[in-house]
């Protein structure tokens, strides 16, 4: 709740928070959790705003709204990403399958191939349905029976409609209900000091990590508090300090999750745990993996999956590194202040990168809308 007090808003009753962009951020249930290593930002809005209504239809909502009132104009296919990419993924049928669903899974396979974007949602239908909510039916269903897709071919064909069917942001943002917010929006320098720090122990996919200090520990900022437990990382104190309590706490997502609570002590001295390499071209690739598992890197998506798993599988297959520079949706800029501000940096790491893979070139992926970005890592 401090981060969001930022925003000049002191009293959020009569507002609502999504965690992320405005398309798959989900609407927070409690603000009363942290900041975890996953939040790339967050949207206040009033909890009035249609886009709050839409995204808290529960599943059970959308399903009826979806068998009374779907024509089957196909919109929620023709426009999805994935179809475009030549996947054999067709919301509409989803849609069809769910009105008439008997019980006979067979044939809804391919509702796991959604990557639930929300544009079919929140863009595409022309009624306001809930396409992806179907897919969602299905992925449970198939979950709980254990079906997964089978792919028939390894290598897809973009279609050909797809550079014709590609959503501008600003009529995307228009349809979201937020072009009164499509303002300048400067950035500040803002420094958050909490007396209090709460680390949650699952901050990736797969296991939470197991809390390796006790309460009454002294830990120094960057010392490990949490201990891989089969997929997943470490968690590191973000402050020196005093653990007070290791126990359940709020989350982002609204349930509780086994945390580390630490008393700031405003000292801010940085243990050894995470001592910076001093030359990484000297480094093996099985180094490097192991200085970034210890590190807790994980993807800055939903899932928050485990870096040096991602490498690992690469080792000795990958033949070209390409960096993912773009943001993937409106109002999410972290990756885009990234490059501005320590643009030094992620080139350094795709250079390191380069090593554990044996590479001698990568290559940054940067929107066009992002020129700044770069200009900066060009001139870098």
């Amino acid at each position: 709740i401090d981060v969001l007090k930022l925003s000049g808003i002191d009293d959020f009753t009569d507002y609502a928070v999504i965690d992320g962009g405005p398309m798959m951020g989900p609407v927070m249930k409690d603000l009363s959790g942290y900041i975890s290593k996953k939040n790339k930002g967050f949207i206040i809005l009033p909890k009035r705003h249609p886009l709050i209504a839409k995204k808290s239809t529960t599943l059970e909502q959308a399903r009826r709204v979806n068998k009374a009132t779907c024509e089957q104009c196909r919109m929620c296919t023709d426009l999805c990403p994935r179809y475009l990419l030549g996947h054999n993924m067709q919301p509409h049928k989803m849609m069809r399958a769910q009105n008439y669903f008997t019980g006979d899974l067979a044939g809804t396979e391919l509702a796991q191939l959604c990557c639930q974007c929300n544009l079919c949602e929140l863009f595409s239908c022309p009624a306001g349905l809930h396409p992806k909510m179907a897919n969602l039916f299905f992925k449970g269903l198939q979950q709980q029976e254990g079906i997964r897709y089978q792919r028939e071919k390894d290598v897809f064909e973009p279609r050909s409609m797809r550079p014709y069917r590609q959503v501008p942001s600003k009529r995307l943002i228009a349809r979201l209900g937020l072009h009164d917010f499509d303002q300048p929006a400067p950035m500040s320098e803002e420094t958050v000091t909490p007396n209090v720090i709460r680390i949650s122990t699952r901050q990736h996919v797969g296991a939470p990590a197991v809390p390796t200090v006790s309460v009454g520990a002294h830990v120094e900022a960057g010392q490990k508090i949490g201990e891989i437990a089969g997929l997943g990382a470490p968690i590191h104190a973000s402050v020196s300090g005093t653990v007070t309590a290791v126990e359940p706490r709020p989350y982002p997502g609204g349930n509780k999750v086994m945390s580390v609570v630490i008393e700031n002590d405003f000292q801010d001295t940085f243990g050894s745990d995470l001592t910076p390499h001093p030359d990484y071209s000297k480094l093996t690739a099985d180094e490097i993996v192991e200085i970034i598992k210890e590190a807790g890197v994980t993807g800055m998506g939903g899932a928050g999956f485990p870096t040096h798993v991602k490498i690992s599988s690469g080792i000795g297959k990958v033949d070209t590194l390409i960096l993912n520079g773009a943001e993937c949706e409106p109002y999410i800029t972290a990756d885009h202040r990234l490059m501005l501000e320590q643009g030094e940096r992620v080139i350094g790491g795709a250079r390191i990168l380069m090593q554990a893979f044996g590479l001698q070139s990568a290559t940054i992926g940067v929107e066009a809308n992002k020129p700044d970005a770069i200009e900066h890592l060009q001139a870098l």
